[in-house]
Order: structure tokens, then C-alpha cells, then sequence
């Protein structure tokens, strides 16, 4: 069991190595009154950077504010084991995107929704989505899915079923331009996120990234309470579950002792 920001030596090299996501869940608190999540959000926004603070700010719903801030406070969670605690500054990589200075040779991406927030660090080029579960209504199919994709959707008969399948398919490709760091552009999603990566080389060649990735990236998904969670990044998966409490613990006295799961 490893403490955030003080990782065992021994488990550096495969931290080092891995896609290192944290996550924390957030459903239990979409009923819970605007007062209770003010109070949340506010112990979180001195947790986070400023310029994510300022960001949250900008959100109307309480729980949307709440779920921006618990985002922001994993980036320095997920990358403690790495640096030791210390602040690694976040500038505009490649496309664009958001990435860590450079130094540490490490990078992340981060997402968030009401049901969870989370954050994915590797020494390599990453991207995460998190979506609560999406209807998936005739028109936003046609724009998100390919005709493949949309053949497969349809091939579940059960309501519930196809709202779990389409939601799978968007985080997976908005996993896969976080990663590319050009978000869901038109040539995301002409992408058959069922046949992936077996066209990987030809696409990222078209991208300008072939010279940055030595093999295709592959792409993960896994349930969540009420959601779904892909990544995007290349080396074994390590994910860790915090609570808000857990969080806010972390920044507090700096010690938390999470539940790891393994792939």
C-alpha cells in the first residue's frame, strides 16, 4: 500500500513506468444541498492551483464547481509519487494541451463530471474521459459515431444497454483526443474506436505524432458507480479511489493510504 507523496522506493520504477489514474467519486453528493457542496468546493479550492480555482469559479452549478476543484486537486495527488511533493509547473504542450513543464518527463490529463472527477499521469503522452451515463439520441449518434459504431449500437435491442454501449464509445474517443490533445475533432471522430488501435499507425502519422510515439496508444475502459472511464496512454494501468474526505486529507496532513486496483 503506497501513501500519496511518499511512495515505497521499490514501487517507484513501476510508478515511473505505469498510467497512473486517481479518481475520486462524486455521485453521492448530486442530491446533497447547494450548502453542503459550497462548503466541500471551498476546503477544495485552496487544495488547487490558481488558475484552476479561477476556473471553477466560472461553473453556475454548485456540483459542477465541486467536481472541476476535485479534478484539480488529483493533478498534485497523482504526481507526488513522482516528484516528492513538489510543484511541478503545468504550461501548453503539444496541440496545444496541457501538460507538465519539462524536467520530471512526465504528463497528464484530467477530466471531470457529476459523477466523478479524476486525473491520469505516465511518463508518457496520456488522455482520460469520465462521462455519467449518455442517452444517446439519434442526432448526437450520427455526430459522434461512425457508421460502424452506430451499427453496433443498434444492435442492443435493451434501452439501457445502448445508453451504457454509447457512453463507452464517446469517453473512449474523447480519451483519444485528450491524448492527441486536438479534443473531438472531426478526424477523432471518424475514428472506429471498435477497431482500435488496428488503423493506429496511419492516423497518428496524419496527426504529426508518429515522430513523438514509437507504437500506437492503446485505449481502456472501465465502469463506475453510474459512469464510465477510458484512458488513453501506453503501459499498465494503476488505479486508485479516493473519497473527498481522502482528498482533502491529503493536502491537509499529507498522508492517505487509498485502495489500489491493478490491469
Amino acid at each position: 500500500m503506497s501513501r500519496a507523496g511518499a511512495p515505497i522506493k521499490g514501487e517507484r520504477a513501476a510508478f515511473w513506468s505505469a498510467v497512473n489514474v486517481v479518481y475520486v467519486m462524486l455521485d453521492r453528493y448530486e442530491d446533497a444541498p447547494d450548502e453542503t457542496i459550497a462548503s466541500l468546493a471551498s476546503r477544495l479550492s485552496s487544495c488547487v492551483r490558481p488558475a484552476r480555482a479561477e476556473r471553477s469559479r466560472g461553473l453556475r452549478r454548485p456540483i459542477d464547481r465541486l467536481a472541476s476543484l476535485a479534478a484539480g486537486a488529483l493533478i498534485d495527488i497523482a504526481v507526488a509519487p513522482f516528484t516528492y511533493q513538489h510543484i511541478v509547473p503545468i504550461v501548453v504542450g503539444v496541440n496545444d494541451k496541457p501538460d507538465f513543464a519539462g524536467g520530471f518527463g512526465l504528463h497528464f490529463s484530467l477530466s471531470h463530471c457529476r459523477k466523478a472527477a479524476c486525473c491520469v499521469v505516465s511518463q508518457h503522452l496520456v488522455g482520460i474521459d469520465v462521462e455519467g451515463l449518455v442517452d444517446p439520441y439519434e442526432d448526437l449518434s450520427a455526430m459522434c459515431l461512425t457508421a460502424t459504431e452506430r451499427t453496433h449500437l443498434e444492435g442492443y435491442p435493451n434501452r439501457a444497454e445502448r445508453i451504457c454501449m454509447f457512453t463507452r464509445l464517446w469517453t473512449r474517443e474523447e480519451a483519444l483526443g485528450k491524448y492527441l490533445g486536438c479534443g473531438l475533432d472531426e478526424s477523432v471522430l471518424q475514428i472506429d474506436s471498435l477497431r482500435w488501435p488496428a488503423h493506429a499507425a496511419s492516423l497518428l502519422a496524419v496527426w504529426h505524432m508518429d515522430d513523438i510515439c514509437e507504437t500506437a496508444p492503446w485505449v481502456k475502459t472501465f465502469g463506475l458507480p453510474g459512469a464510465y472511464l477510458s484512458v488513453c496512454g501506453h503501459g499498465r494501468v494503476h488505479m486508485t479511489s479516493y473519497s473527498l474526505d481522502e482528498v482533502l486529507t491529503v493536502f491537509i496532513s499529507g498522508t492517505c493510504s487509498p485502495s489500489w486496483e491493478c490491469e
